[in-house]
């Protein structure tokens, strides 16, 4: 098949792993003010739905 070695990804440099940090430390910072009804509505499906009589 003749495959060669390639180069190194990357996201594996210093700078790229520190943005990825970055942006987990937000969303997780973030993450904890976001509005928690779809959280609770996945949890419990039957609550949400509107059944209709006619």
């Amino acid at each position: 098949m003749g495959l060669a070695p390639q180069p190194m990804v990357d996201w594996f440099s210093p700078i790229e792993l520190r943005r990825a940090g970055v942006k987990a430390v937000l969303a997780a910072t973030f993450g904890n003010y976001a509005d928690k009804r779809e959280a609770q509505a996945a949890l419990n499906p039957g609550a949400a739905q509107v059944r209709w009589r006619g």
